[in-house]
């Protein structure tokens, strides 16, 4: 019997979807790491939002927000490398 995750990356590569999947895979680990940085509070002012190419884009809901972002940047990108899903090169704040 093959594990879900086995079936799931097969239909992703059949169907050209693992970007996609790596994509979102990303995304939900940002939402985890602003969680864990910034708890409850973080997350109703943080909102990860695409990633295009090696650029994760996070939306804030005020300068003060961006600026966290701004000096905890290099490590974002450190944490969300680890697990070599997709590799993330910047981090871009939209306001």
């Amino acid at each position: 019997m093959d594990k879900l995750s086995d079936l799931t990356s097969k239909i992703a590569k059949s169907h050209d979807l693992k970007g996609e999947m790596d994509a979102a895979f990303v995304l939900e680990k940002m939402k985890k790491l602003i969680k864990s940085q910034w708890g409850e509070k973080g997350l109703k002012n943080l909102k990860p939002q695409k990633i295009i190419f090696n650029k994760i884009y996070i939306k804030a809901s005020n300068s003060a927000w961006a600026q966290e972002i701004q000096l905890h940047k290099h490590e974002i990108i450190t944490q969300l490398n680890e697990e070599k899903i997709r590799r993330i090169l910047e981090v871009k704040v939209i306001l």
